[in-house]
């Protein structure tokens, strides 16, 4: 589930899940829950809950990216079956089981300063919320009010268990703790900023611009770090090169990802062969190309790519066709080209940061100026300024949006 994003935005992937999650059905015990292996060629019931969110996450990914409701209807019941096991587990809707927790961080394969029974309880929230949504998917109102109010007591309980002086979860250097529930903003919004940059502070200063994280939160480290307002320090996070570091692997000679953050070459567990950090590639897509969907299926897609100096391009198979986009950057210019397929709109926003009084052309005509909509284009719908982007709302078709400082 780590990957599964990441496998969607390389390739069309409905077919092959939509068979896995009837191996997930099959491999279902009476009482709800699941194996961590699935088919259970290992019989590991029941689940590590960050395994078994894999049954929960999948049908909505399905959803969000092909438009595709058949797996909501036909697993709802069971996920949801599989959600009130875990939930029968939790003591005061905080749940102490874990079994692997966040993964294989730096210098160990389970952490100990990454308490498990945090990962466990924000995987049960977020899995109660992800129920309350198809629920609602599916027409049936009572139950998604349901498991939104109980996903509301374990956001509480959550708290209460481990937001240590309003400024930091379990303690200042765990980055896995500070991440996660700023992600699924399960942190009260008026401490959201400490929170944060408790976390800068443990990134940027006590780690030199490292991670710190196993599979779990590596998956949410660089999101919340760009989300929050410092895109620059994810993008210093995932250009590393020393220890810990997608990197360093490369500089180690690895050609594939490996399942540890350290080169071991031994006969302990070292695969070097091994997907689960490979939601880095999510990243790249969803914030060095900004292609996100915003609608099922990208029938609405925006485009906004992180305010970093790098050109990036990046297409994808959609439902209605490929979109494709190339950012650009250069002599105090940026250019943004998209390809929007037919049947689809897309807000495009094109990153001024920097550029003073900015202009901006789409195919020779000035689209922007004065800090005010210009000339009329055909396709371009409507614009506007948004936090050092300007947006523009377009439909189908090919864009050339070129942005510099004013004269």
């Amino acid at each position: 589930q780590l990957t599964a994003e990441a496998a969607m935005l390389n390739f069309w992937m409905p077919g092959f899940y939509e068979k896995w999650l009837e191996d997930w059905a099959d491999a279902q015990l009476e009482d709800g829950s699941v194996s961590d292996v699935v088919p259970p060629y290992w019989k590991l019931y029941p689940a590590d809950p960050a395994w078994g969110e894999a049954y929960v996450l999948i049908p909505q990914l399905l959803y969000e990216y092909y438009g595709d409701k058949w797996a909501i209807e036909r697993h709802y019941e069971r996920i949801k079956k599989w959600v009130e096991f875990l939930l029968s587990k939790a003591e005061g809707y905080v749940l102490r089981f874990s079994k692997y927790g966040d993964w294989c961080p730096p210098r160990h394969i389970k952490a100990p300063e990454i308490p498990g029974e945090l990962v466990s309880t924000w995987i049960l929230y977020n899995d109660l919320l992800a129920l309350s949504r198809m629920a609602e998917i599916l027409g049936k109102t009572d139950e998604a009010k349901k498991y939104a109010e109980l996903a509301e007591k374990v956001r509480e309980a959550f708290n209460r268990e481990f937001l240590r002086e309003n400024k930091h979860y379990v303690s200042p250097g765990c980055q896995t703790c500070n991440a996660l529930p700023l992600a699924s903003r399960i942190v009260p919004r008026e401490i959201e900023r400490a929170v944060f940059e408790t976390l800068v502070r443990d990134v940027e200063v006590e780690k030199g611009g490292h991670l710190d994280t196993g599979i779990v939160g590596t998956n949410y480290l660089l999101p919340v770090l760009s989300d929050y307002g410092r895109p620059d320090l994810a993008f210093t996070v995932v250009t590393q090169v020393s220890y810990p570091s997608w990197g360093y692997m490369i500089r180690e000679g690895a050609t594939t990802l490996w399942e540890r953050w350290e080169l071991l070459t031994g006969r302990a567990m070292n695969s070097h062969n091994h997907h689960m950090f490979g939601s880095v590639d999510i990243y790249f897509y969803r914030y060095l190309a900004g292609i996100r969907p915003l609608k099922p299926g990208f029938r609405e897609f925006a485009v906004k790519p992180d305010p970093v100096q790098l050109n990036a391009s990046a297409s994808i198979r959609a439902l209605a066709g490929t979109i494709s986009v190339e950012i650009s950057r250069g002599y105090g210019k940026v250019a943004v080209k998209v390809s929007v397929p037919v049947g689809s709109t897309a807000l495009v926003y094109v990153p001024v940061h920097g550029l003073k009084d900015p202009v901006i052309v789409e195919s020779g005509k000035v689209v922007w100026k004065a800090g005010a909509p210009a000339e009329r284009v055909e396709g371009v719908e409507g614009a506007w300024t948004e936090d050092g982007y300007v947006v523009f709302r377009v439909g189908s078709g090919d864009y050339m949006f070129e942005a510099r400082s004013g004269e």
